[in-house]
């Protein structure tokens, strides 16, 4: 998805290249697969439900309750995919017209830039964020804090480990990249025109946001990290010695992405 619409970016702003304006479309898709994630399990709970499968007999019975239906969970996924495109849309036609309407300023190739493009990714990763964590009585409020809580659990692995605690870690490791790209994202916008809107833009934040910079190596890591941990917890509760097996599967992934995003960071972007 990511690199589908950077070769869709359009034609009115590619003359700001790396400039912000095109940069803040390149931030959007990074929660496009999250969400597309989210329609997959939908998917998955609505054919339980068809085929009367009694899936939350895996969960204890505590949890239970808190597990939502296909139908809201299809309503989630409305709503986010709403949010990650019509933000994606929204920023590109600002781009398009910004281009188009306000010429390069004199002796600035990139010309000044435009704040409204801009505020789009920040405001599109704070809305999911609110949409998902909001402490109101609405789209599931229980289900939403539980699945709060169970990420809390996760990333902090001290207690026993359930059958959510594994399923959330599970799908962690598929959305690694994505997670990597997410904390890019969020790094270009701390670091970008955003942040100092009256300086012009320049390579820094990329050279700060790089593959390699701490917060993405360590979102790309930290799940295969969790898991590992997660296994070793288990084995050491009297779980079966396949366990260490698998913690060593977990482990030995991590050079691989460490390697990885160093061949991303100073061979593919070249």
């Amino acid at each position: 998805m990511d690199f589908a619409v950077r070769g869709a970016r359009p034609a009115a702003f590619q003359g700001f290249g790396q400039a912000p304006c095109a940069a803040a479309v390149d931030l959007l898709p990074a929660a496009g697969t999250a969400v597309l994630m989210l329609w997959l399990w939908a998917q998955a709970v609505a054919h339980f439900e068809q085929r009367h499968i009694a899936f939350e007999a895996c969960f204890p019975a505590l949890e239970r309750r808190w597990l939502a239906p296909s139908s809201h969970i299809f309503r989630l996924c409305v709503i986010f995919t709403w949010l990650v495109f019509g933000g994606l849309a929204l920023c590109t036609c600002l781009c398009a017209a910004t281009a188009a309407a306000v010429p390069a300023a004199a002796g600035s190739p990139a010309g000044q830039p435009p704040l409204a493009p801009l505020l789009v990714p920040p405001l599109l990763y704070l809305s999911l964020a609110l949409a998902l964590l909001l402490p109101v009585n609405v789209l599931r409020k229980s289900s939403r804090m539980f699945f709060a809580c169970t990420l809390l659990k996760v990333l902090v692995p001290l207690q026993p480990v359930g059958w959510a605690d594994f399923l959330l870690a599970d799908m962690l490791t598929s959305l690694a990249k994505s997670s990597s790209d997410i904390t890019r994202s969020a790094c270009l916008m701390l670091h970008g025109p955003l942040a100092h809107p009256f300086h012009p833009y320049s390579a820094t934040a990329a050279s700060a946001c790089g593959y390699l910079s701490p917060g993405s190596l360590a979102a790309l890591v930290l799940p295969f990290l969790v898991r590992m941990l997660q296994c070793i917890s288990v084995w050491r509760a009297g779980g079966p010695r396949s366990q260490l097996f698998n913690a060593l599967k977990y482990a030995s992934s991590l050079p691989a992405l460490i390697l990885t995003a160093h061949e991303h960071e100073h061979h593919v972007q070249e």
